[in-house]
């Protein structure tokens, strides 16, 4: 794993921004004495399962939704130095984490892993499988809206694979959820508190905070001609010649995925109490659990 990066800011555009987030309070590693659950995110990345590795971040929900990130990292291929691979997810499922207050130590709640990449569709459900009222998946739906932010994933008939039984999947709408996080790292008045310790790594800074930008874009909608529609896009940096495009955000990836799982459960409420009446008679809870 990394070493840890502190954050000296250099990025006169993003500075202040990140600064005013990091609680210098908060020992890297550890869980704040303010937070009642706790959830590891991971983006499966690799089309094989020998190639399989999955960037993760872990955070800390409090019970008004403010969040702290405890840490964040990456279980290497199998066969590297470390454990790694789906069993290297297994180990770090199961590992304890010390509490500020000095109370048990915790493991997660819930364990979410980006089911979106249809090669590894079979595996990923399969793990989920194994723990189903602890692992959930996710994927991105860009056809999702504010108006729906998520859907309960329901196997058809004519599905191409099984479905494992009592797996929760969940499409998320990508686009609403990237807002949410950035209202939450710019601290935007209404937003839940989002907090980082005294040290975290670089490559997560580089992810969350450069990996993509906010853009408008013009979008054909059927019967109702264009409409403004707002997206996120790679960010991209050139020397004049060349364009370069910034796509490692899989750091980003998985803190979009936390904030929309963390309101999907309830720990949240970042929107409208009448979309949570409408699918908490089929989405479960973890709540008198942790």
């Amino acid at each position: 794993r990394a070493e840890p990066y502190f954050p000296r800011f250099t990025d006169a555009a993003t500075m202040d921004e990140r600064a005013a987030v990091v609680d210098a309070t908060q020992p890297h590693g550890i869980i704040p004495a303010g937070a009642k659950w706790l959830l590891l995110m991971l983006d499966q990345q690799g089309n094989t399962e020998r190639l399989a590795w999955f960037p993760w971040v872990l955070r800390a929900i409090g019970p008004g939704g403010e969040s702290w990130l405890v840490d964040a990292g990456q279980v290497p291929k199998p066969g590297e130095d470390e454990v790694g691979g789906f069993a290297g997810v297994d180990l770090l499922a199961e590992r304890a984490w010390k509490r500020a207050d000095g109370m048990d130590d915790m493991k997660p709640n819930l364990v979410i892993m980006d089911g979106a990449n249809g090669t590894m569709a079979e595996k990923v459900r399969a793990w989920a499988a194994r723990q189903p009222q602890r692992r959930v998946l996710i994927w991105g739906n860009h056809r999702l809206t504010s108006e729906e932010p998520f859907r309960l994933y329901v196997p058809g008939k004519r599905a191409k694979q099984p479905w494992p039984q009592g797996v929760r999947g969940y499409a998320i709408a990508s686009n609403y959820w990237r807002d949410r996080v950035d209202e939450r790292r710019r601290q935007v008045i209404g937003a839940p508190g989002w907090w980082l310790p005294d040290a975290v790594p670089a490559y997560y800074l580089r992810s969350v905070w450069d990996s993509e930008v906010r853009v408008v874009v013009q979008r054909q909608v059927t019967g109702l001609g264009m409409r403004e529609v707002v997206a996120w896009e790679p960010s991209k940096s050139t020397d004049g010649k060349t364009v370069t495009y910034r796509r490692d955000n899989h750091w980003w990836d998985c803190e979009v995925g936390l904030a929309a799982i963390a309101n999907i459960f309830g720990l949240d409420k970042t929107i409208a109490p009448s979309a949570h009446q409408r699918v908490r008679r089929r989405v479960g809870s973890i709540r008198g659990k942790e």
